[in-house]
């Protein structure tokens, strides 16, 4: 991105009913993302989720909606974990020599335009008061001569009076066309608004999602994801993001891979039952290393016995030679 410090922001934002269409909330809330978007420098993408509510200084579930009510709309697209503002790099990126010469030639021909509708305009403000002008003036002649030829003043007067009443008036309004009743909930989007205690989809975009959801996964893991969801504490909005990441793996078995155990994480459970382990097993070997000790400690007490009975059979040497005493 050429710049961190402004953004582009194009005059049909006024005239797009995408825009138009928005709360006050998420009109502003759209604004503050373009900026953010120009700020990060990285062609439309956003920062984390946290990091926005921060800048932006709300709440978390208040901004992952609003982001949700935006995506709807097709402002900004969520892809993975990364948000990101629809078209951000078309829109920011410099204009060529030739886009600048068409835009330059559209300007001069929009000036010319309303520059001779203003002379037209004013031509015709001329003339008015010109006939305005003579219309008063045959009206005081009449005035003027009244008395003098009755019938003469009667007829001018009513020419007058149908020139006057010429139908100058606009057509009249049309009355409003009536919004048609809203389209009633099928048997699984009712069951999915019951879990977030709600009654209606708060978009068309929603209801269409849920639709295409339970078309491609069913209707039973639907559900259950969305009871998933709802105890997650989510919004129907947010849980319409998860679900779509979610639903393609649901049900199906994690397969094991390294440093797990049986597909999931160690846990400290794990991590205790290996120490204790290893502690019985040094037990082990410390208890039989000193089992051995004794077994040779009592069969040298074994030998001594044996060699002091021998010495008492045949008597004791005469050379004063004694058996040495074991300790």
């Amino acid at each position: 991105m050429a710049s961190r410090y402004w953004i582009k922001l194009y005059h049909e934002i006024l005239d797009d009913p995408k825009m138009g269409r928005l709360t006050d909330r998420t009109w502003r809330r759209a604004v503050e993302l373009f900026l953010l978007a120009g700020k990060t420098g990285r062609d439309g993408a956003l920062p984390s989720v946290g990091d926005m509510a921060w800048t932006l200084h709300i709440s978390e579930e208040d901004l992952v909606e609003d982001l949700n009510a935006l995506m709807d709309v097709g402002i900004v697209t969520h892809n993975s974990d990364d948000w990101n503002v629809t078209h951000f790099s078309e829109r920011q990126r410099p204009v060529g020599d030739a886009e600048r010469q068409r835009r330059k030639r559209k300007r001069k021909q929009q000036e010319q335009y309303y520059e001779d509708g203003n002379n037209d305009v004013t031509n015709r403000d001329t003339e008015s008061h010109e006939n305005v002008t003579k219309r008063d003036t045959n009206r005081n002649k009449r005035i003027t001569n009244r008395d003098v030829d009755t019938d003469i003043d009667t007829d001018t007067d009513t020419e007058t009076e149908s020139e006057s009443e010429s139908p100058s008036s606009s057509p009249p309004t049309p009355p409003p066309k009536s919004k048609p009743p809203p389209k009633p909930e099928t048997t699984t989007g009712q069951q999915f608004l019951a879990l977030f205690g709600t009654k209606r989809f708060r978009t068309t975009a929603q209801r269409d999602a849920v639709s295409e959801l339970e078309h491609a996964h069913g209707s039973e893991k639907l559900l259950a994801a969305a009871q998933w969801a709802a105890e997650k504490g989510m919004t129907p909005g947010q849980a319409i993001v998860a679900m779509r990441s979610a639903l393609p793996n649901w049900g199906k078995p994690r397969p094991p891979g390294p440093n797990t155990v049986l597909g999931r994480k160690p846990q400290a459970q794990d991590v205790d039952d290996e120490t204790r382990a290893r502690q019985r097993a040094a037990l082990a070997a410390m208890r039989e290393k000193r089992a051995q000790e004794a077994a040779k400690r009592e069969r040298g007490r074994i030998e001594y016995w044996q060699k002091l009975r021998a010495v008492d059979a045949v008597g004791e040497p005469d050379d004063g030679c004694r058996l040495e005493v074991m300790p």
